[in-house]
């Protein structure tokens, strides 16, 4: 009998831990992508590589605008970018977790910049 008071008393307590536990609706279940790994990974002879939104700074919240540049030291005209075209994320996804997984942009707010937008799902 003991018991049952035990489980009859706790298991409303755990049933709303869990709930005020619980992520929101337009939280993913995925993981993060670093995005700057990517870069890396995409082009490994570019030891500089690095995501950047530089097309599109008026709209830094906008996911898919984001590419890959590489510093370039020159001379006469010290540092330069170099373009190094749009991120392949689901390339990411497939190396880092393999085949199955698949790249998503969170596009359910309009708070959260580009780079904290893709996830491995």
């Amino acid at each position: 009998m003991k018991h049952f008071l035990t489980a009859v008393v706790l298991a409303p307590l755990a049933v709303a831990s869990a709930l005020v536990a619980s992520p929101p609706a337009s939280a993913h279940a995925g993981t993060k992508v670093d995005l700057n790994a990517t870069c890396k990974y995409e082009h490994p002879d570019k030891p500089d590589a690095h995501v950047t939104n530089g097309q599109n700074m008026l709209n830094p919240y906008d996911a898919y605008s984001l590419t890959c540049i590489n510093y370039v030291l020159s001379v006469p005209f010290g540092l330069t970018f170099e373009d190094l075209g749009p991120i392949d994320v689901q390339g990411w996804c497939d190396h880092k977790y393999g085949r199955g997984h698949h790249a998503q942009a969170d596009t359910s707010t309009g708070l959260t910049l580009a780079w904290d937008r893709w996830y491995c799902v």
